[in-house]
């Protein structure tokens, strides 16, 4: 099986590594993303440990030569849609569109597909035809035109793989679960604790909602961020090809290495001035299973002596302010 993940810029290299980790094999970095070839439990294996990835799809099929929204229906309606939904499910369509001067407006590629889909249902049940649900659909089918070539998916994560679930309210000016993962992975703390059996020391003196050093948090246990909620569901688990017995097993597999990961001696300090920040961060660290690893604290970084400073020796990760506060 051939897999896109979807990525922020400038971390194609980590979910790469992810990937590799996971066991997948044929690794190429694209704009926006990283295609690979894996099998479901190097699939699933992805979908809970990547801390970057954004969404994770699985290709179906792809063609060359479409100049034209009739090309695009001909050829999308001989793909045998009957084998991802029937007329009891419902179902959505995502598309990115470039480089293609024949379509002028992105969503028709999308209107185009959906008429080709339920086309090909109707033929093959009776004239029955599955629902549009753009809130909480079945199945989402993507695609993807760059100039004639043209390519298909099945959602296989469901479309916000990098939200943990831990969330329990925010500051403004939020950094994203993805981003705070990446910046941690490039830090010298993160190679620190890859080279060596210890965690270092991690320091966030503007801690804002807690993103950061609840990150770190994850990573030093080897908690995979797929079981942070017990209750998140993923859009493979409605997919045909699902095997829940194997999806059980790399779950336990995960919680094995969490449980071991959670005996370490960890420390991570989180600082902010704005008290219901901190407030809100302990409930963010708490809702993540993570508070135990995280010493908070209401404190001014521009009014500190040594004695405030948390440890001997350590690393500093953070997101500091830009000198305005957001009203």
């Amino acid at each position: 099986m051939v897999f896109f993940v979807t990525s922020a810029q400038y971390v194609n290299d980590i979910i790469s590594e992810e990937v590799a980790k996971a066991g997948g094999t044929n690794i190429s970095s694209f704009s926006g993303g990283v295609e690979f070839t894996g099998d479901l439990k190097c699939a699933y294996t992805f979908c809970l440990n990547s801390h970057v990835a954004t969404r994770m799809m699985l290709g179906l099929y792809e063609e060359d030569g479409v100049e034209s929204s009739d090309d695009l229906y001909a050829a999308s309606v001989e793909i045998p849609w009957e084998q991802w939904v029937t007329p009891e499910k419902t179902f959505a369509i995502t598309e990115t569109v470039k480089h293609t001067d024949w379509l002028r407006n992105s969503h028709f590629a999308a209107i185009r597909l959906k008429d080709a889909i339920v086309d090909r249902i109707r033929n093959h049940f009776d004239q029955r035809r599955p629902v549009v649900d753009t809130d909480n659909p079945d199945v989402v089918f993507h695609i993807h035109l760059d100039a004639d070539h043209v390519q298909w998916y099945v959602d296989f994560s469901g479309r916000a793989l990098y939200k943990r679930g831990y969330r329990r309210n925010e500051t403004e000016a939020v950094l994203s679960e993805y981003l705070a993962s990446a910046v941690l992975y490039r830090s010298d703390w993160y190679k620190a604790m890859q080279s060596g059996d210890d965690v270092p020391v991690l320091f966030d003196p503007f801690c804002g909602s807690g993103t950061l050093p609840i990150e770190a948090a994850l990573y030093a246990t080897d908690t995979a961020p797929g079981i942070v909620n017990p209750k998140k569901t993923f859009a493979f688990e409605k997919l045909p090809i699902h095997d829940a017995a194997l999806w059980e097993t790399c779950k336990k597999e995960a919680l094995v290495r969490s449980e071991t990961g959670r005996k370490k001696d960890i420390r991570i300090f989180a600082w902010d001035v704005d008290k219901e920040a901190v407030n809100i961060s302990k409930e963010n660290a708490k809702a993540a299973g993570m508070d135990k690893f995280i010493s908070f604290g209401v404190q001014d970084f521009t009014d500190i002596s040594a004695d405030d400073v948390p440890a001997e020796k350590g690393y500093v990760v953070t997101d500091p302010p830009y000198g305005i506060r957001l009203d």
